[in-house]
């Protein structure tokens, strides 16, 4: 999860400084939109952390791990 997200940070770094798409409003929105996208998913991870980190939570979030079947 932290590596496709290390990907999207530097996608989004990276994306706008191309010289070739300077006066290109489209991609000026897709990189705004992917932007917000990382900023959620970062805020969801940091979140998530200090959830953890309690003993007695009020809510808990999924973390993306499934039990697995008992066969």
């Amino acid at each position: 999860m932290l590596c496709g997200l290390g990907q999207l940070l530097t996608g989004m770094w990276e994306f706008p400084r191309g010289n070739s798409f300077a006066g290109a409003v489209n991609v000026t929105k897709a990189g705004s939109v992917l932007g917000v996208i990382t900023a959620f998913i970062t805020y969801y991870i940091g979140l998530n952390e200090l959830l953890a980190a309690e003993d007695m939570t009020v809510i808990r979030l999924p973390l993306g791990i499934f039990p697995k079947p008992v066969a």
